[in-house]
């Protein structure tokens, strides 16, 4: 276990310099990608009113989420990765795990109230969206509470955030096995990983089930409705396509992090434990890349009617 009196103390990290530098290079260029594309995504929800569904408020939620995150977290990864070693001492860890664990946090549960919305949404294509806009900032600002409880309890004293794998970066801690540590693993392996992602794993397989009966609605209704039965059907299925890429950005970390927490407290190798670490941060680079509704053209459809 790593105390908070051996920050200041830790000279360098177990892994080869060379490597992390290697490493600190690839991270270099996720960041500048996390930058561009959210930034790009951004500018496009602001500048374009008839982006602003319930769907696409989410992921603008999200994007706002992963280009502060990156702004904040980056810089200290890639410094202490060039520096083969941590270099911001107790306070920078704390920080810094803290912006990553409530990125992590909030994503996760934000995900899972894309599914419910896009639930509700393909179970009632011909509904108004703009009569859940209210629903969507308050699930919103539910979703930004949940996730601030779980990452403040480490730092008033329910575990804690240290340095982890490679000593070049912080998290909430696993190794440590006192009761106070393994009690907080468990409850949130349970309700921020395993819940969550059982609710979108049923929700979307409802989803996948419901899209195949629109075959069939499709059959029955007349062209109006049919193009926003389309509409919905389209944005459902890529958004389950991108959940997917979502949750395998961050399945090796979960996995690495409980076999350091339950089965092993050495842990996986430094070298191999920094690789999950680094890839779950590549989910930063999702919402760019999740479907966009325009809800311009869903209200020329709903006023045609």
């Amino acid at each position: 276990m790593l105390n908070y009196s051996e920050y200041d103390l830790m000279k360098s990290s177990p892994v080869n310099c060379v490597n992390l530098r290697i490493i600190g290079t690839f991270t270099t260029l996720l960041f500048a990608s996390c930058l561009l594309f959210n930034s790009i995504l951004l500018w496009v929800f602001l500048k374009y009113k008839n982006m602003r569904s319930p769907t696409n408020i989410f992921i603008t939620a999200l994007t706002i989420l992963n280009l502060v995150g990156s702004i904040i977290e980056f810089p200290f990864i890639i410094a202490s990765k060039f520096a083969c070693r941590w270099i911001f001492h107790h306070t920078g860890c704390v920080f810094s795990a803290f912006i990553m664990y409530f990125i992590g946090c909030l994503s996760i549960y934000l995900l899972v109230a894309i599914s419910f919305e896009r639930y509700y949404i393909t179970k009632n294509p011909l509904e108004n969206s703009k009569n859940k806009i209210q629903k969507t900032y308050l699930s919103i600002l539910m979703c930004v509470l949940v996730a601030l409880v779980w990452s403040v309890l480490p730092i008033i004293g329910w575990s804690y955030y240290s340095l982890e794998g490679a000593m070049t970066s912080c998290s909430v801690e696993w190794k440590d096995r006192s009761l106070n540590v393994v009690s907080y693993n468990l409850t949130v392996f349970l309700l921020v990983y395993f819940v969550p992602l059982l609710a979108i794993i049923m929700v979307n397989f409802k989803l996948i089930f419901m899209i195949r009966g629109l075959q069939q609605i499709l059959k029955k209704k007349n062209s109006m409705e049919g193009r926003r039965i389309i509409i919905e059907r389209n944005a459902t299925v890529a958004m389950i396509f991108s959940i997917v890429g979502f949750i395998i950005s961050w399945t090796p970390y979960a996995i690495s992090s409980m076999y350091t927490a339950f089965i092993n407290s050495s842990g996986v190798p430094p070298l191999v434990s920094t690789l999950p670490s680094l890839f779950a941060k590549s989910s930063m680079l999702w919402p760019p890349v999740l479907p966009k509704e325009k809800s311009e053209e869903i209200h020329v459809i709903e006023t045609e009617g």
